[in-house]
Formats: structure tokens, sequence, C-alpha cells
């Protein structure tokens, strides 16, 4: 096959979405740190609340609906991507609003108020968006600097790879090699655009709990899912380049956050 180069533009688009990923959400809890003294600790209950609740939970509820005779192939990306997508969208959201709405009210009773909510919401998207940074993008900068230093013919052969399995790699690093700029940049804004979604959800799921209305978690559930609907969409091949999705998802998330902007100053211009 032909030797496979990735030109400078790939490794920096790669380089600054790495960044971008793993820095935005240090950068915040810092500011925050030291313009409200906000306790960074925050960061990391939520962080481990997502962990528990996206990818521990979220497996297991997928391994036991799975198990239901015929909602695997119904629900398979390969079969049915759209209702993949769908699905996706609709456990997550849930399961993800479920454990902000435990873990504010439990495991942040020493750390009260609205601003230590922020940075809890904060550390559940920020855990997703320092996990993207630090494998996906950080992979593909170093895959690609290995690759157009001994060639692609000595990485495969260093891979030991035989077969089918080889093909796949190859036809794999091709299509990235090939994969313009401005995928890398539109992949990483939705990475960010989720992380602006657990906040926002995390301040309507703090207002439920601090005012005892309990149709905010309702609220909070709904929007979260909505808001997960065009980022999982994108997934699918034919959606993955769609400007279309991603200006829906961009003005549909900041629509959200507005939402949750005006409810986290509610209290502070009186209103209950």
């Amino acid at each position: 096959m032909n030797q496979i180069v990735f030109s400078a533009g790939f490794v920096q688009a790669n380089i600054f979405c790495s960044l971008l990923c793993i820095l935005l959400p240090i950068l915040f809890v810092w500011y925050q740190k030291r313009k409200k003294g906000v306790r960074p600790g925050a960061f990391f209950i939520g962080a481990a609340f997502c962990l528990l609740f996206s990818y521990v939970a979220a497996t297991i509820v997928n391994v036991l609906i799975f198990s239901i005779p015929g909602l695997l192939s119904f629900f398979s990306a390969k079969n049915h991507p759209v209702y993949s997508a769908l699905f996706g969208a609709f456990s997550l959201g849930i399961l993800s609003t479920i454990g902000a709405f435990i873990g504010l009210k439990y495991a942040m009773k020493k750390r009260p108020g609205k601003e230590n909510a922020l940075i809890f919401g904060v550390g559940m998207g920020g855990f997703e968006s320092i996990l993207n940074g630090a494998t996906v993008y950080i992979t593909n900068i170093i895959a690609a600097l290995l690759i157009n230093s001994i060639g692609s013919t000595e990485y495969f052969k260093k891979l030991a790879l035989k077969g089918e399995e080889l093909a796949q790699t190859q036809k794999l690093f091709t299509e990235q090699a090939a994969t313009p700029s401005s995928s890398f940049f539109m992949d990483a804004t939705y990475v960010i655009l989720s992380l602006v979604l657990y906040a926002a959800i995390a301040i309507l799921v703090e207002y439920a709990i601090s005012t005892g209305e309990k149709q905010w978690t309702v609220i909070a559930i709904v929007l979260h899912v909505a808001g997960y609907v065009p980022i999982y969409l994108r997934n699918i091949d034919i959606y993955k380049s769609s400007m279309t999705l991603f200006v829906i998802a961009t003005v549909f998330t900041f629509a959200i956050a507005l939402f949750a902007y005006q409810i986290y100053h509610r209290t502070e211009n009186g209103k209950k």
C-alpha cells in the first residue's frame, strides 16, 4: 500500500483540540476559585459521579436492556443508527442527571450553594472533556508523529498485526490522514458543548434541591436528553460533518446555558 503521511495541519489541529479539552475545565475552575473562592474539591466529586453514572451505571443499564431478546439488534448502530443515537441520548441524559441529583443532594452537603454546584457540573463534563483530550487527540498526535518519523510500513510491522485486523488498521489511519482539520475542531466543539450542558443541568438540579420544587429535576432531565440528541446523532456517518446539526447542537446548548444562567442569578435578583 502507499505510504501514509500526516500533514502538519493534522498534528496542529489535534494539539489544539487536546489543549482545549484538557485546559478549558481546569482554567474555569481556577478562575472560579480566584473569583468566588469555591473549593476545587467539587470538581473532583463531579468527575467521580460522571464516572459512576455516565460510564459504570450506563454500561450496566445497557447490558440489562440489551439482554432482552431483539433489543440489541434493534438499537444496534449498524442496523438502526438513528435509534441507537436516540437511545444513547435518552439513557445517558437520564442517568447523568440522576447522578447530578444524587451527587449534589448527598455528596455535596459540605459544599452547598450554586457556585459549588456549578463546579460540580463542570467536573462532570470536565471528566469527559479531559478524557477525550488525553486519549483521542493525544493518541492521534503520537501515532501521526511515529508514522511520519519511521514510515507507515515500518509502523504497521511494529504493530505485528495480520490479515483483516491489519487491513482495518491501515484503512483507519488512511482515513484519519485524509480527515480535514475542521473535522477535529468540530468534534472538540461537541465535547465542549457536552461540558456546557453538564454545567447547565447541574445548576437546574441544584435549584430543584434548594427550592424543593421537584419539577425542576424533571425539566433538567428533559433538557439533558434533548441536548444530547444532536450530540449523539453526529456519531452517524452521514451527520458527522453536517453543519446544520452542528448549528442546532450549538444553538440549543447555549439556549439551555442561558436559561440556567438566569436560574443561577434568580436568587440574586430577589426572585424565588
